[in-house]
């Protein structure tokens, strides 16, 4: 028999590794519960929420193909605990094959060098795959073959690298009954703190609905709704590729199919980020221990300041399109792109505090917490990362809202303090002063004086270099 260890991805179709295990034989899988582990990652209950509710349309979707689903309580947060763990329960059930598809951070790398180390030497055997990823680790480089550290060439050797039809894996065969039976008992269900949150996406046939309903109504459009944040425009398929309760191989083919648009090619150009902060993350591992790609941050003098970063994460700013989206966080475990690039820009350039303390938030509420991508959107934002912006572009809350919430729309979905307002009083510092609301809080730092102080403190680090 075979087991098939499942992580990041949590389905049935075009699973590589439970694909091709079945091909060879019986198979049955296996998952690891590790609260300690992810409090160690800095996961809160949203991301945990979405995994087991994932999981359990997973073991619903196994039983179909008579596949048993073994769930195993990790107590421990060391990779060894797991190590451990698996290999104890290879042995209970007679079973010396595993496979599992690949994951790329560092501590779960480490994790399954030991346990392949460990497994071989008592005679077992291992098959690993990538499936996580379109390309796979090394196989984007550039002419000197080295790492690309810039978006737009990765982007253009990768489009270049392959047919636009991705190969996806076998189907999955229906087997046998096996003697093994499922054992369940240790799946935890934990409910999220808001129901919003399960309007997302997150098991595989929620989410092949949604990517069938994007790619035919709003793919179109993509380009030219993407960046409005009250306007339901994106694909919110995110959840979904960070559990892998869908493949990213069946997302892009699917998409690929559609008719060419300006919308097609920049929403496949966002997937393309996907997999090229996968391969930074690969590549340059100091990201995972959250030290910033250029090295010459490492001794950026941040602000220390807990009362500016208490009143970002609560969505007291008083800036509202910055408060819209913490709040929209905190109720849903999800928050749109171009607000959350809105959000960490204010926490890193105009507040000054470090981009780790806000990456840290954002993992503890996304429901979509994806390491590589998460540290790459804000070290982007900070720019002390690849691609990043430079340190003198900084976006202006009131600038940003006037562009992409006009009318307010988004701001007051959430902010229900500002409803009385217009569009135009909530783009602009002078007129949202003129109308203070009951219960919305002034503006923590003047957007002008915060602007020039991190200009200042930028400049004073490059002169000290």
């Amino acid at each position: 028999m075979r087991c098939v260890w499942f992580r990041e991805d949590l389905r049935v179709d075009d699973n590589l590794a439970l694909n091709y295990a079945a091909q060879s034989g019986p198979v049955w899988g296996l998952f690891l519960i590790t609260h300690d582990w992810w409090d160690r990652h800095g996961w809160g209950s949203n991301k945990r929420a979405a995994l087991f509710t994932a999981l359990e349309s997973l073991a619903s979707d196994l039983s179909n193909f008579n596949i048993p689903l073994i769930i195993k309580n990790v107590t421990g947060a060391l990779y060894h605990d797991q190590v451990e763990i698996v290999l104890q329960t290879l042995a209970t059930h007679h079973t010396n094959m595993l496979y599992f598809n690949r994951q790329y951070e560092l501590h779960e790398t480490d994790r399954d060098r030991l346990l392949a180390k460990k497994l071989l030497k008592q005679g077992g055997h291992l098959h690993v795959f990538d499936d996580l990823l379109l390309y796979p680790p090394g196989s984007i480089r550039t002419a000197s073959n080295t790492p690309f550290t810039v978006f737009t060439p990765f982007k253009k050797k990768a489009l270049a690298s392959v047919d636009q039809k991705i190969m996806q894996g076998p189907k999955l065969k229906k087997q046998q009954e096996l003697a093994i039976k499922s054992d369940l008992s240790s799946l935890v269900k934990v409910k999220p703190d808001s129901p919003d949150l399960f309007k997302l996406p997150i098991t595989t046939i929620q989410a092949k609905k949604r990517l069938e309903f994007f790619a035919e109504e709003k793919l179109h459009h993509y380009e030219l709704h993407r960046n409005f944040p009250c306007l339901d425009g994106t694909s919110k398929l995110s959840v979904a590729l960070s559990l892998g309760s869908l493949s990213i191989r069946q997302l892009w083919n699917d998409i690929e199919r559609q008719p060419d648009s300006l919308g097609k090619e920049t929403y496949q150009s966002e997937l393309l980020w996907r997999e090229f902060y996968k391969h930074i993350l690969i590549d340059f591992p100091d990201v995972c221990r959250y030290k910033p790609f250029k090295k010459q941050y490492e001794l950026f003098d941040w602000n220390d300041n807990n009362v500016l970063l208490q009143a970002w994460k609560e969505g007291l700013t008083g800036y509202p399109i910055v408060d819209a989206g913490m709040r929209q966080l905190r109720q849903e475990g999800w928050m749109h792109n171009r607000v959350r690039m809105i959000c960490a820009m204010f926490l890193t350039k105009l507040l000054l505090q470090s981009w780790q303390k806000g990456e840290q938030e954002f993992a503890y509420w996304l429901a979509d917490y994806d390491l590589a991508a998460n540290n790459g959107g804000w070290q982007w934002s900070s720019s002390t990362g690849t691609d990043a912006v430079p340190y003198f572009r900084i976006f202006s809350p009131w600038s940003q809202t006037e562009r992409f919430d006009p009318d307010g729309e988004y701001i007051k979905r959430y902010i229900p303090e500002l409803e009385s307002l217009s569009g135009l009083h909530l783009s602009s510092a002078e007129k949202l002063g003129k109308f203070s609301q009951k219960g919305y809080p002034k503006m923590i730092k003047d957007y002008h004086q915060a602007r020039q102080e991190c200009l200042d403190a930028f400049k004073k680090h490059e002169q000290s270099r």
